[in-house]
């Protein structure tokens, strides 16, 4: 069986930039409750039907069921955070990055980032994890005001 070809963030087409630039804004405008139910699993989501909170798109959700996405989803995050450092804070270099005019620009510096998500190959939903480390703070994440340190959680592994 041949393995089915990754999807890559596409930014050399207008009409493609346009559209994820719409995406990115519309996951900043959401609260980090709702951004962290939105990488929570699959199983998870499934789940949550299953216990009474409706989940299809532009279908109102119930508190509880955004409350077991988001915790599951922020498990999720924190067992993946490590990987993360790596690729984004070690590999691109993202603290040296943002001091670049180039990444001022909120969209830009999220659809990047999503991009080097995607081309790890992890199956993530990449757009809406960076958009979640943009808010957390990509500076805080990275250790970007500490010399020659590791990020917190992934020193103590």
């Amino acid at each position: 069986m041949t393995p089915r070809p990754v999807r890559r963030l596409d930014m050399r087409f207008p009409q493609n930039h346009a559209a994820i630039a719409r995406n990115i804004k519309k996951l900043l405008q959401l609260p980090l409750e709702d951004l962290y139910a939105s990488v929570a699993p699959k199983e998870f989501k499934v789940s949550a039907k299953r216990r009474g909170g409706s989940l299809p798109a532009g279908a109102k959700k119930s508190s509880a069921s955004i409350k077991y996405l988001a915790s599951h989803g922020k498990s999720f995050f924190d067992g993946i955070t490590c990987s993360l450092y790596e690729l984004i804070c070690v590999q691109w270099k993202c603290c040296e990055k943002l001091t670049q005019p180039r990444y001022q620009d909120p969209v830009v510096l999220i659809a990047t980032i999503a991009d080097i998500i995607s081309q790890a190959h992890l199956g993530l939903p990449c757009v809406n994890i960076a958009v979640l480390l943009f808010k957390l703070g990509l500076s805080k994440f990275c250790g970007c005001n500490k010399k020659n340190e590791a990020c917190n959680a992934c020193s103590s592994k």
